[in-house]
C-alpha cells in the first residue's frame, strides 16, 4: 500500500507541476528551473519505480522476475521519447530503474539472474543513447528552424528593397 501510495503521489506530483508550468507561461530565461524541478520530479519516478524491483521481485518465482522486469523495460522505452528534450531528465528516470534492477538481480547470485541484470543494465544503457540520438535530433530541427526564419525574414527585407528600388 505504501508504494503504490508513492506511486499515485509522484503522479499527482508530475499533474501540479505541469499545471503549475503551463498556467504561469514561463520566460524563455526561466525555463531552466523548470526543467531541474521536472529532472527531480523524474528521480523521484524512477526510485519509485526501480523499488518494485527490490519489493516484488522474488528469485524463488520467476514468474514475478519475469514481469517486473518486462514492466520496468516498457516504462523505461516509454520514457524516451518524453524525456528526449531534456537528457538529465531521462538519466534521472533510467538510472535508478535500470540500476536497481542490475543490482537486485546481481546480488541473487544466481548466473542467470546476473547475466539478466547485466543485460537490464544495459538495456538502461542503449535507452539513454537513443535518447541523446533524439535530442539530437530535437536540437537540430530547432536550429533548423530559426535558420529558416532568419533566411525567410532576410528574404522579405531584399524584396522589399527591391520594389522599393523598382517604383523609383
Amino acid at each position: 500500500a505504501a508504494w503504490a501510495a508513492c506511486l499515485m503521489l509522484a503522479q499527482l506530483a508530475r499533474e501540479v507541476l505541469m499545471r503549475a508550468f503551463w498556467t504561469t507561461h514561463p520566460a524563455a530565461k526561466s525555463v531552466r528551473g523548470w526543467a531541474r524541478a521536472y529532472m527531480v520530479h523524474q528521480l523521484a519516478a524512477g526510485l519509485v519505480m526501480g523499488s518494485t524491483v527490490i519489493l516484488f521481485v522474488q528469485p524463488e518465482l520467476p514468474i514475478t522476475v519475469a514481469m517486473v522486469v518486462a514492466c520496468l523495460c516498457a516504462i523505461g522505452a516509454g520514457g524516451v521519447p518524453a524525456q528526449a528534450y531534456y537528457l538529465p531528465s531521462l538519466a534521472a528516470l533510467l538510472i535508478p530503474i535500470f540500476g536497481a534492477v542490475a543490482v537486485r538481480l546481481v546480488i541473487t547470485g544466481d548466473w542467470a539472474y546476473t547475466l539478466l541484470g547485466v543485460s537490464a543494465g544495459f538495456y538502461g544503457y542503449m535507452l539513454f543513447a537513443f535518447g541523446r540520438v533524439q535530442n539530437r535530433t530535437i536540437l537540430d530541427a530547432i536550429r533548423v528552424r530559426f535558420e529558416n526564419d532568419e533566411l525567410l525574414a532576410a528574404v522579405t527585407a531584399q524584396k522589399a528593397e527591391a520594389e522599393a528600388a523598382r517604383r523609383k
